[in-house]
């Protein structure tokens, strides 16, 4: 893809979510990759969930932009010298995840994260994509909003009081940060 751009100004993202692809990036294959290509290779979103592979990203490279998948990992990245994250639940908790980067470093941080994780691990105990999907369908009132595509399924009617729970945490985080 690099080579059939062939532009200098092409800068490029992985994303390791070997959950889902099945195929891990390496340390080896970003080595290789950033030597080959250098400054093209920029930044890399870690889907893994295992800190122990952002952290050790983030020490073999210092200069690539790294994002961490959860929130639950923000803190830990950001103190680390990462970028950032880049959440699904974001969609639907989006004030809480301000709340949490905006405490990182003071007093509020621990409370913050504890929030922010809480409804991360409700959305992480239901299909993930389905649930905020859902979420967002009876956010706004539009069932069109939970729709997904294969291999996706969409959520179970059971896991609709999981939803209202996580709805519930997310507008109490909501009604905390507008406090603030």
């Amino acid at each position: 893809v690099i080579e059939a751009v062939g532009s200098a100004d092409l800068r490029l993202y992985l994303y390791h979510f070997p959950q889902m692809s099945g195929v891990p990036v390496t340390l080896s294959l970003i080595e290789r990759l950033m030597a080959a290509y250098p400054g093209t290779v920029v930044g890399l979103k870690d889907s893994s969930g295992d800190w122990d592979n952002t952290a050790a990203i983030l020490n073999a490279f210092p200069a690539l932009e790294v994002y961490s998948s959860s929130e639950a990992l923000l803190a830990n990245n950001a103190a680390a010298g990462g970028a950032g994250c880049i959440s699904a639940t974001a969609n639907v908790n989006a004030r809480g995840i301000v709340r949490l980067i905006r405490s990182i470093g003071g007093p509020e941080e621990a409370a913050a994260a504890a929030d922010a994780t809480e409804i991360r691990k409700v959305f992480e105990g239901l299909p993930l994509i389905p649930a905020i999907k859902a979420t967002i369908a009876r956010r706004f009132g539009d069932p069109g909003f939970a729709a997904v595509r294969p291999p996706l399924v969409p959520l179970p009617p059971d896991g609709m009081s999981d939803i209202d729970r996580a709805a519930g945490l997310c507008f109490e985080a909501v009604d905390h940060v507008d406090a603030v």
